[in-house]
């Protein structure tokens, strides 16, 4: 028996009965009894006495000797009752008490060490008033924007400075320096920077109106011109026509980059089935791939394995294997990676949400309507307010619902309901409450919501796989392309603009107008109706038959191109401009074969100049220079042409 088992006999058997501990592998259930039971006899106390500061101490001295498996025993108690007060996840407590980087208004000024003055407690105070309506992420961008990069580089040009009244020479000094990083490299983004400080004198001049007490001596005029904020519209522009570019690029793209989640979808799925088919030691293949299993008898229960492994030991021609040759492979991961590519990639692109939109996801977003004119059901899927903080309902293609069904499954796994799990939100720096979120897997013991890095790392990998370039260049496919594509393949469906918006969630027009890449069909269908209009509005005579004559004529002129030094390739019914001097001509294509009488017409004009030359005939030297020039030129022309033929028949055999 356990010490658990001896020492807390009735809550031992209470924590076995949680759907928590049932869910887990028999080796996670061991470290969190095991972790729980060190706890007890660190402190003394019984599961019921257990606080947050107890498990958390223990946890501290557990990662700092790198065995930390504690995470599914705080889970435990929480659902158990000790600690019921706590944030549900230990990763949550981790962040809430010793590495919180959520900071108030006052550290986030005083983290950039600018000295005391009245414009430091003018910036908290301004910051303080802006916090209430918008999150701590954007919060933090303009702190930074005002602190570090205005008001530190100012009292740098000029320490002496006591308010927001800027010098000429201060302001232009700054302006300099704000185009370079601390780095000394150009700066991408100034036009926020700009807004920012703007926005802060226009505020400081409006509010004075309502408190003058409190504002009025702070009021100054902008320093920068409205130039300075306006030229970044040509830059804006600039990024937004690369973005809608990017959009052109990746549209045709998109169906291999979807064949290609499909594809290791179905690799991993094989994979894992014919793993565990096998017993230890036996060797298959897979898609060209051969693997041995790695599954040897275990020793002692506590080295039961979580996971399944595998052993690759070939790859044939052109067959990628998921590691090296000669390493072992986490098979479980392999399978979990296809699978979520998949469906992260399929859900993007039929819905066109944002990621953190994907990631709010849960089971009580899948949602339908009957329509009371057909009385059929129609599948919807709610969006929880997000960036915008206006929820909307999406409707849901058969392809979607297959998606989503199958997520739903794998996320409940063996169990009746989705289990909970708690999304860190990366722009407020703080986790949700738990929810049966649908995008979320088993890390270890606890079910967590697929983060930024694991859905870009599982993307990148689909277009790696499908062997995906650009020119050369390999493409990966984002979380927001997916939005853009979506965008431009509904505009140019012809779905009206503004339903469009409404289905991406956007309160502007202009910002979904920015999100279409739309290919000007308009254009191409209205030149190709000019054309048409101008053909049928030219004479009758044009359109007539040729006669044999002008048959005649025309084959006539291609028989005259013909040339001693090889082909005329002047347009159609013109003139010879060189009076047939095709030395001299541009249209002539020299021969390679015609290099010899090229020889001897330059050893006859070298002869003849030496000779003009003797008896001073100037007008003829001159024109005798002019040709050698160019008969020079057609031998160099004519060695080109004889080395490429050359090289082509090599290549070939």
């Amino acid at each position: 028996m356990s010490f658990l088992e001896v020492s807390e006999p009735v809550e031992t058997a209470r924590l076995r009965a949680l759907p928590e501990y049932q869910r887990g592998h028999d080796l996670i259930r061991r470290n969190a009894e095991n972790a729980i039971a060190r706890i007890l006899v660190r402190t003394g106390k019984r599961i019921s006495q257990l606080t947050g500061d107890d498990v958390l101490a223990y946890s501290h001295i557990a990662r700092s000797r790198g065995h930390a498996k504690e995470h599914l025993a705080w889970e435990l108690l929480v659902a158990l009752g000790p600690l019921a007060g706590e944030p549900p996840t230990l990763r949550a407590a981790w962040h809430a008490s010793v590495s919180s980087r959520r900071h108030t208004v006052k550290t986030l000024v005083e983290r950039y060490r600018i000295p005391e003055s009245g414009v430091r407690s003018l910036l908290i105070d301004y910051l303080e008033e802006l916090k209430p309506n918008m999150d701590y992420g954007s919060l933090e961008g303009i702190a930074y924007r005002l602190v570090r990069l205005f008001w530190a580089e100012v009292i740098d040009i000029n320490p002496d400075q006591k308010d927001l009244r800027l010098a000429p020479e201060v302001a232009a000094e700054w302006r300099e320096r704000v185009h370079r990083t601390l780095i000394g490299r150009p700066r991408n983004d100034t036009a926020s920077t700009y807004f920012a400080i703007r926005a802060l004198y226009r505020d400081i001049a409006e509010w004075s109106h309502d408190q003058p007490e409190r504002w009025a001596i702070w009021v100054a005029p902008t320093p920068f011109p409205r130039t300075e904020s306006r030229s970044v519209s040509k830059q804006r522009k600039h990024v937004q026509a690369r973005m809608q570019q990017r959009t052109r690029s990746l549209t045709p793209m998109l169906p291999g980059f979807m064949r290609s989640a499909t594809a290791l979808r179905e690799r991993g799925t094989a994979l894992l089935a014919a793993t565990l088919s096998a017993s230890h030691g036996e060797v298959y293949s897979v898609e060209g791939v051969t693997y041995r299993r790695h599954d040897p008898p275990v020793v002692k229960p506590s080295n039961t394995r979580a996971r399944v492994w595998a052993e690759v030991l070939a790859a044939d021609e052109g067959c990628v294997p998921p590691t090296q040759v000669g390493k072992k492979t986490d098979v479980t991961a392999v399978e979990a990676d296809g699978f979520w590519g998949w469906a992260v990639a399929s859900t993007l692109k039929e819905t066109g949400i944002r990621l953190e939109e994907l990631q709010e996801l849960t089971q009580l977003s899948l949602r339908h309507y009957v329509a009371p004119t057909t009385n059929t059901i129609v599948p919807l899927l709610h969006i929880v307010p997000s960036k915008t903080d206006q929820e909307r309902l999406v409707p849901m293609s058969p392809e979607l619902v297959k998606v989503l069904v199958d997520v739903q499954r794998r996320a409940r796994g063996i169990g009746q309901t989705v289990p909970l799990s708690v999304r860190y939100d990366p722009n407020e720096k703080t986790f949700s409450d738990p929810l049966p979120h649908l995008f979320a897997r088993l890390v270890g013991p606890t079910q967590n919501v697929l983060s930024h890095t694991y859905i870009s790392r599982v993307l990148n990998a689909i277009a790696a796989h499908g062997h995906l370039t650009d020119a050369g260049t390999p493409v990966t496919f984002t979380p927001h392309d997916f939005r853009r594509l979506f965008a431009t393949e509904l505009v140019g469906t012809g779905l009206p603009l503004h339903i469009v918006s409404t289905l991406l969630g956007h309160l502007n027009l202009e910002t979904t107008r920015g999100y279409t890449a739309v290919f000007p069909e308009h254009v191409i269908q209205a030149h190709h109706a000019f054309i048409e209009r101008r053909r049928q509005a030219r004479p009758d005579y044009e359109l007539r038959s040729a006669s044999a004559e002008e048959w005649k004529e025309f084959e006539q002129h291609f028989l005259l191109r013909k040339v001693a030094l090889g082909t005329c390739h002047r347009p159609y019914a013109t003139p010879c401009v060189h009076e047939h001097a095709c030395v001299k001509c541009r249209f002539l294509q020299v021969d390679p074969s015609q290099t010899g009488r090229l020889e001897i017409m330059t050893e006859n004009a070298e002869q003849r100049l030496t000779e003009a030359r003797e008896h001073q005939w100037l007008g003829e030297v001159s024109a005798l220079e002019e040709s050698l020039v160019h008969i020079r030129r057609r031998q160099e022309e004519a060695a080109r042409m004889r080395d490429s033929t050359e090289g082509q028949k090599l290549a070939s055999m």
